[in-house]
């Protein structure tokens, strides 16, 4: 679960229909806020046991991230859908057989994925408000580890841990300043 704005979001999986979601809870009351549903048939995923990201909070909106790369960005306090996004889709990710499972990173003004897409689109950056694509880099698999930011020196360096590699790379631009092998 994440707990932010005395909210708590959870994702889910439910079957028959299939459908991933986000529920909205009260963080004081447990009370359910809002519902937000879509379809997704899980394929080729070896564990089909619901979404595995957690959900991103900043200044009253949500992103999700679904097993199938489904993305959407919501309204905190209404669920409204803002923008949404076919990941498997736009990127043709080879998908991993735990699905796509590294929780999102917002650093300043872009949400940043580990996707493992093709054409050099392990890891993309995206505009936070509207979707659209800012930089991606490495040619990767994807692995289950979410991105995280550092700072060295006056510098941050966003650190990503793919399938094949762990890699440091320049947040802004998407830039690789240094990569190991795995």
């Amino acid at each position: 679960p994440t707990v932010a704005g005395g909210k708590v979001f959870i994702t889910d999986l439910r079957e028959d229909p299939m459908t991933e979601g986000v529920i909205c809870f009260e963080e004081a009351t447990g009370e359910k806020v809002w519902e937000f549903r879509y379809p997704c048939n899980y394929e080729g995923v070896g564990y089909p046991a619901g979404p595995r990201a957690s959900v991103v909070f900043r200044n009253g909106r949500i992103w999700s991230l679904g097993t199938m790369g489904d993305l959407f960005c919501l309204d905190a306090e209404s669920g409204e859908v803002l923008w949404q996004k076919s990941l498997k889709t736009e990127y043709d990710i080879t998908m991993p057989i735990w699905g796509i499972a590294a929780s999102p990173l917002i650093h300043e003004e872009k949400i940043i994925l580990q996707i493992g897409g093709a054409g050099n689109a392990c890891v993309v950056a995206l505009n936070k408000h509207t979707g659209q694509e800012v930089w991606r880099n490495l040619n990767d698999a994807a692995s289950y580890s979410a991105p995280v930011l550092f700072e060295k020196g006056d510098s941050k360096v966003l650190v990503v841990w793919t399938e094949n590699h762990l890699a440091g790379m320049c947040p802004d631009a998407g830039e690789v300043y240094w990569k190991f092998p795995w």
